[in-house]
């Protein structure tokens, strides 16, 4: 049942929780400002790369609608190197700033081929991503540290001294794991969700990014006003029917351990034992990941290790943190992490069926709305696999989640 309160206390709550949510017949939502980076090199076509991101803009280029605030400028080119090796630049509200980079041909320098079992990793040279391997470095002499990430498996992590004229060999034979996905259901007139957040957000960050992952739900109960379910109520409400959800807190992981706020960090903590030594059925990994303010694309790869018959693969648009100037409710929360935002293309999902070693790429694209001020540089992607809600095994069980946080 959902939660009960008297009929005064009832209207009581929710006045207060309108009050807090609505300014002039508004919703208020946080505001995201945005300003622009010419980024420019004296030898043009060097890679851009934002935040250690990669922009896949060539110089000379302009950066657009990057939110105000602190970045990191780096470029990269093949057989240069760069002065600075990064620049960090505050960017301001309808501003554009500018960053110059010096290349220097790099004259000692040797090769490093890069490969993993199985393929199609990241590789991380440096701090910035190069490609996917097999992959051959063109490195400078010295010490350089590499890292390999590929969804559903662990990194792993080498230095490699390189000398001029090397022609070195790096093979890696990745470790196969599940993440562990934790959707949870709240509500800004919730009050046993601080609590119960703040647990939850705490085992998140100990179990870190490769195996926890996070998709952040909210009712319209007991605020029908939750501004995080107004602006997703589709999706939201999807989600709460397919769990029967019938009262906030509310948590599921990967989709069978069901559990409330009562004893909530060590039963969450024994679901996450529980899970992570179950074999995962697939391997599920993100592609050509890309968030503008007005468009996020990529790709979902999924590979069967067993037969996946009467499945479904969703893909969750969310925002890492979503942060109010004031309460937008009477819990007196101000940040949430991991919002909901969309399904695409809808909540039903994508259905799929593999024999095991068979691969199929799903293409995605959320537009953005123009009425949200969703912070582009906080969007990612959750991608699930799941069994059906009448599937005669295991009904609902996530057999396997990847995110754009990894790799």
């Amino acid at each position: 049942m959902k939660f009960q309160y008297g009929a005064g206390l009832v209207l009581g709550m929710l006045l207060l929780a309108l009050s807090c949510t609505l300014e002039e017949g508004k919703l208020i939502v946080p505001e995201t400002l945005y300003g622009e980076i010419m980024v420019t090199s004296d030898i043009d076509s060097a890679r851009i790369f934002l935040d250690y991101q990669d922009s896949g803009l060539l110089t000379p280029a302009l950066l657009e609608d990057v939110p105000v605030g602190r970045h990191v400028v780096q470029v990269s080119r093949d057989n240069y190197r760069s002065t600075p090796d990064s620049i960090a630049v505050q960017v301001q509200e309808n501003t554009r700033a500018e960053v110059a980079f010096q290349m220097e041909a790099i004259l000692r320098a040797g090769y490093l081929t890069v490969t993993s079992a199985p393929d199609s990793a990241a590789v991380i040279a440096d701090g910035l991503l190069r490609g996917f391997t097999p992959l051959t470095l063109f490195l400078e002499e010295g010490s350089h540290d590499i890292e390999l990430r590929k969804g559903s498996h662990l990194p792993q992590t080498f230095t490699r001294q390189i000398s001029d004229g090397d022609s070195l060999a790096l093979t890696a034979d990745l470790q196969l794991t599940r993440g562990v996905l934790v959707e949870h259901f709240s509500n800004t007139g919730c009050i046993p969700c601080v609590e119960t957040d703040r647990i939850l957000e705490d085992i998140l960050h100990e179990k870190g990014s490769v195996t926890a992952l996070s998709i952040g739900y909210h009712a319209n109960f007991p605020s029908p006003g939750d501004p995080m379910y107004l602006t997703s109520q589709a999706g939201n409400d999807a989600r709460l029917q397919f769990y029967s959800v019938a009262a906030a807190p509310t948590i599921y992981v990967d989709g069978v351990v069901g559990l409330g706020s009562l004893n909530l960090e060590t039963r969450l903590r024994n679901a996450f034992t529980t899970r992570e030594q179950a074999a995962p059925g697939a391997i599920v990994e993100i592609f050509d990941f890309a968030a503008s303010a007005d468009l996020v694309t990529g790709r979902v790869r999924v590979e069967a290790l067993q037969n996946l018959s009467n499945v479904v693969l969703r893909i969750a648009l969310i925002e890492r943190a979503v942060n109010f100037a004031t309460p937008p409710g009477i819990n007196e929360m101000t940040y949430f992490f991991d919002v909901f935002r969309r399904f695409y293309p809808d909540p039903g999902g994508v259905i799929l069926s593999l024999s095991p070693g068979e691969r199929q790429f799903v293409p995605f694209d959320f537009a953005i709305p123009g009425n949200v001020n969703w912070q582009t540089d906080q969007l990612q992607v959750v991608a699930l696999l799941q069994n059906a809600a009448g599937a005669s095994s295991a009904p609902k069980e996530v057999i396997q989640a990847a995110w754009t946080l990894y790799p």
